[in-house]
């Protein structure tokens, strides 16, 4: 708005000043003795989505309006002081129309309009019916002027009939008539919205603001009060409620206009003499609009100066000198012209904005250069018609510089579209003073507020003026609708807007908390602290007093009695902290208030604060659940952490009204476990040299992620063991390629750490080469085998112990399982020649005395030679030999140590050469090896069932020992103190025919003879643990 501004091209009417005035599209009302109504039948609205029944619909009904009283003064907070001759007018207008509405029996028949409120209220459907407006209005129209005194060349003369045409108009028109396509109006169309549910926002009515440039006298101000006056009989009678409103209406620019915004396309610019474009003395410090003009210009202020552009201070165009252009150091046109800047509210930095003060009495004008978006600090807006909006742009003359608009590049618009010159109307009340009842619940009305509608700016032209369709508002507001009770509007322009309501009941809400360990680890119970934020569509209620008092009682979820808060939820409400005294919902803590809400204002959302206990454990949010005081589920819409409850429609009884919402956490921790076994021992049948494979799995038990940490394997083998090489790999597979690992300090590290999901497991192997030293320190062969200490749990030292080492709580199942051996006794044995006749040599021990036939002493017999078969000689062309047994691999010349025989695998003994004097064995001896004990220790010689049959063998011919017996009498021949198994073969002496039915073996002593020139030294064997005879 601007005021005491001559007009363009022609002199001063008698009207000394003028305003251009833009008003936000509202919805206001007064009160009536008559009613303009028709009936209708609304469809039901969609309830809320609600998981409780929804509360009984209720039937809004008919909405009718007015306008109220309004004033115009200087002050937003002033609701009393009136300045005249503001032209305020009132009536009920089809759209935008000249004529306002007449109907027989209404209004006796006259057209309803008046300079004081009408007293006939306008219905919702008949108003969608006729497209009706319940308008008020003020101002006198902009450019409807007389043109008695405009003498000037500056108007063209179709312009000036134009003008004193509408002059007569508004003129004969009496004080009474209000001209809605003239003024400054406010509009407001009622909605019927029907039924509809508690909290469920529905549509009021439209808005519209025919936002026309307007002028007056002194007394034209910035703010207009008034009311918008609502009858719902439906809800609350016949009586009207007033919801009071203040319109506040910008001062415009004319000029062209910069705003500052970094990246936009105009910077501040030194001028560029002799270009006429921008003297080069206003440049970029620039100078007050208040400055008076070059005398030559013959105007009287720098606002109309600059206007008229021309050679007094240029015309905004590319630069030229000599018809040539100007560039710039690029090489580039430069536009420069002058435009107008407001005061900033902070000089050293604009981004905060503008104070909006009339132009002519204020701001700064500087020379600006166009540079491209993106590339300056201001946006601009262009100067544009100065003639009204409906005059016809071809009635107005182009050498008028000052009406004409001016065509910058990269403008973001007209003077008109720059926010800084934007209307509004804001609600000074938003909630009903009154309440009522439907199906035994207590409800009050809100005006929920204002959004655009579907076509809420239309930019006035002369060629739309007459044809601008009316408001399009949807039934319910957008789903991303921000709340608010301020509606802005552009100039120039009719705004619609659509004016939404919500019927508020009051519930409450108790939070509660509850706590869970479904794996009993039974940790301290953490305080839970809740807090409250509220969302966009939120309208803070703070300073009303619920009626929700005294004590609240539920049956669910638990029967129990709390008192009501005496204010409100609010944003940044602290609310509570909760430590249940046990796990389960039996032992939840509750709050020890219920807390009221507005069912439809309860955009806000409860959260629980991370719990943090420290470590790995957490307490995770596992479920929020909210029902209502008889147990049904409310539904409210959940987030991370919390519940919003903008959804929760009504209650459906009093009793359901009440609300609990239990928050309950579960205890969540990682639970990693570490075993260990061995899975290939090579060194199970007593081999000398063998490879040794154990796996290592980790798996997480718990209900979160978890890092293993480091997992090291320390082999503790018994003496005499000794590791060659290590290697470590994820999968058995892998132990054949994988690299030699090294030890630290005699400990392997098989990871570092890796992290494993719920549920998860790893595995690791690791495989050692190992060779057996008799010869090593300390070696025992009785603990070649693995044995159990006082604690029941494997022994380290014994046998071919190994264990994997997790770092402390990394393994929650214990040690026990972190240990694994296996036995790797040596299962050798010895064969022993021996004949009943005396050859002068004894047994070096007495307990290797063995007895013959009709007990007869045996004495060592030297001279004899074997081979052992892995199939029977007779039987088998393609036999094949795995020892032979040489007098030079004899101890003694009569026994000798065997190794590294497979268990439980037939074997065939056959005597290649006999003593001197003796014959040879008739037939190849079958014999097996097994193991004595469970654990792997003790060797058992098995000889073949036919040595008992006398047509075959004579007695005694061959007799087996074990390496340990519990009976007296000959055992197991004692090497190196150590017994072993051991198979004694008597040799018979020449003359002593073998038994009948032999095929004997002597066809294969030949090749047995060839084979035994190339033997192999035998290795002495390991002592094993003598155990009892199976």
């Amino acid at each position: 708005m601007a005021t005491s501004r001559a007009r363009a091209g022609h002199a001063r009417t008698k009207r000394t000043g003028v305003a251009s005035r833009a008003l936000a599209a509202l919805a206001v009302v007064a009160t009536a003795a008559s009613t303009l109504v028709v009936s209708q039948v609304a469809a039901p609205q969609a309830a809320q989505a609600a998981q409780e029944p929804a509360a009984t619909g209720i039937d809004v009904g008919a909405v009718r309006a007015n306008m109220g009283t309004g004033i115009v003064n200087a002050s937003e907070a002033d609701t009393t002081t009136s300045l005249p001759k503001n032209f305020i007018r009132y009536g009920i207008v089809p759209g935008m129309s000249p004529t306002p509405f007449s109907s027989p029996g209404v209004n006796g028949g006259k057209p309803i309009t008046d300079s004081k409120p009408v007293v006939t209220f306008l219905g919702g459907t008949v108003a969608k019916q006729k497209d009706l407006w319940t308008y008020i209005a003020r101002g006198a129209p902009w450019k409807w002027d007389p043109q008695d005194n405009n003498t000037g060349p500056g108007d063209t003369q179709d312009s000036k009939n134009w003008m004193q045409q509408h002059y007569n108009l508004w003129d004969n028109g009496g004080d009474d008539k209000i001209w809605v396509n003239g003024q400054s109006a406010i509009g407001f169309k009622p909605n019927d919205p029907g039924t509809v549910q508690p909290g469920q926002t529905f549509l009021l009515g439209a808005i519209r603001h025919n936002n026309l440039p307007i002028q007056g006298g002194a007394n034209v101000k910035q703010y207009l009060h008034s009311t918008l006056q609502l009858t719902i009989p439906n809800l609350t009678g016949s009586q009207p409620e007033a919801y009071p409103f203040v319109n506040y209406e910008s001062f415009n620019t004319l000029s062209s206009t910069i705003m500052y915004r970094k990246g936009g396309a105009y910077i501040k610019h030194p001028g560029i003499a002799g270009t006429g474009t921008c003297r080069t003395d206003i440049g970029v410090n620039g100078v007050p609009a208040t400055q008076k003009p070059l005398t030559q210009s013959g105007v009287d202020n720098m606002r109309d100066a600059v206007m008229d552009q021309g050679i007094y201070y240029g015309t905004p165009q590319w630069a030229m000198k000599d018809g040539k252009y100007v560039l710039d150091e690029n090489g580039q046109r430069q536009f420069i012209g002058t435009a107008y800047e407001p005061d900033p509210i902070d000089p050293s930095d604009r981004s905060k904005g503008y104070v909006n003060n009339p132009e002519s009495r204020s701001g700064r004008y500087y020379c600006v250069k166009y540079v491209g978006e993106g590339n300056g600090d201001y946006d601009l807006y262009g100067q544009y018609y100065n003639k009204g909006a409906e005059q016809p742009f071809n009635q107005i003359s182009a050498s008028n510089k000052r009406a004409m608009p001016i065509n910058w590049p990269g403008a973001k618009g007209n003077v008109n579209e720059n926010p800084y010159v934007y209307d509004s109307v804001k609600l000074q009340k938003t909630t009903s003073d009154q309440t009522f009842t439907k199906n035994g619940r207590e409800y009050r009305l809100h005006l929920w507020g204002f959004t655009p509608a579907t076509n809420a700016t239309n930019f006035l032209t002369p060629d739309n003026f007459n044809s601008i369709p009316t408001a399009d508002c949807p039934a319910t507001p957008p789903a991303d609708a921000k709340r608010t009770d301020t509606f802005v509007t552009q100039e120039l322009s009719v705004n619609y807007g659509c004016l939404y309501g919500v019927i508020t009941e009051e519930r409450s809400v108790r939070i509660a908390k509850a706590v869970e360990d479904p794996a009993g680890a039974n940790p301290t119970i953490p305080t839970a602290t809740f807090s409250v934020t509220t969302g966009d569509t939120w309208h803070d209620n703070r300073a009303d007093t619920p009626a929700t008092t005294g004590t609240v009682s539920v049956t669910k979820p638990t029967a129990s009695s709390a008192p009501a808060r005496t204010s409100f939820m609010y944003g940044s409400d602290p609310l509570t902290s909760l430590t249940p005294t046990g796990f389960g919902e039996a032992q939840a803590k509750y709050d020890s208030t219920f807390i009221p809400f507005e069912v439809g204002n309860s955009d806000f959302t409860i959260t629980e604060k991370d719990i943090s206990t420290g470590g790995e454990a957490k307490w995770n949010l596992k479920d929020i659940k909210c029902v209502n005081g008889i147990g049904e589920d409310v539904a409210v819409t959940k987030t991370e952490r919390g519940v919003n409850f903008k959804n929760v429609g009504g209650a459906a009884s009093n009793e359901a009204a009440p609300i609990t919402c239990t928050f309950v956490n579960e205890y969540q921790a990682p639970k990693l476990r570490v075993q260990k076994t061995i899975e290939n021992n090579g060194g199970a049948g007593g081999a000398t040299s063998f490879n040794v494979d154990y796996k290592i799995v980790a798996t997480n038990d718990g209900s979160l992620a978890a890092n293993t940490g480091k997992l090291t394997d320390k082999p503790d083998f018994a003496k005499g063991l000794e590791i060659n090489s290590a290697k470590i790999a994820e999968t058995q597979a892998g132990l054949n390629s994988a690299s030699n690992a090294t030890a630290t300090g005699g400990v392997y590290t098989l990871t570092d750490g890796v992290e494993l999901a719920p549920g998860a497991t790893k595995e690791y192997w690791i495989r050692f080469s190992v060779t057996r030293n008799p010869a090593a320190a300390g070696y025992n062969e009785a603990d070649l085998a693995c044995s159990v200490n006082g604690n029941n749990e494997l022994a380290p030292g014994k046998g071919l112990f190994n264990e994997v080492l997790a770092e402390n709580g990394k393994d929650s199942d214990g040690t026990s399982n972190n240990k694994a051996c296996g036995p790797t006794v040596p299962h050798d044995f010895v064969i022993v020649k021996a004949g009943t006749q005396n050859t002068g040599t004894t047994f070096a021990d007495a307990s290797n005395q063995y007895i013959g036939p009709n007990n007869a002493a045996m004495y060592p017999l030297k001279g004899a030679e074997f081979a052992i078969y892995k199939s029977n000689p007779n039987t088998d062309a393609n036999a094949t030999v795995v020892k032979t047994l040489t007098q030079g691999t004899a101890t003694d010349g009569y026994y000798w140590s065997v190794n590294d025989l497979n268990l439980d695998t037939a074997y065939w003994l056959v005597e290649t050469k006999a003593p001197a004097g003796h014959s040879l064995l008739p037939q190849p001896l079958e014999f097996k090896l097994t193991t004595a004990h469970a654990d792997g220790s003790g060797t058992t010689i098995e000889l073949a069932a036919d040595l008992t049959d006398q047509a075959k063998w004579a007695t005694s011919a061959v007799q087996a020992f074990a390496s340990d017996s519990s009976t007296p009498g000959p055992q197991g021949f004692l090497v190196g103190g150590t017994r072993k198994a051991t198979i004694v073969v008597k040799d018979t002496e020449i003359g002593e025919l073998p038994k009948a039915g032999s095929t004997g073996i002597y066809p294969y002593i030949g090749v047995a003879a060839a084979l035994m020139s190339g033997a192999m030294v035998m290795t002495v064997v390991t002592t094993k643990r003598r155990k009892a005879l199976a």
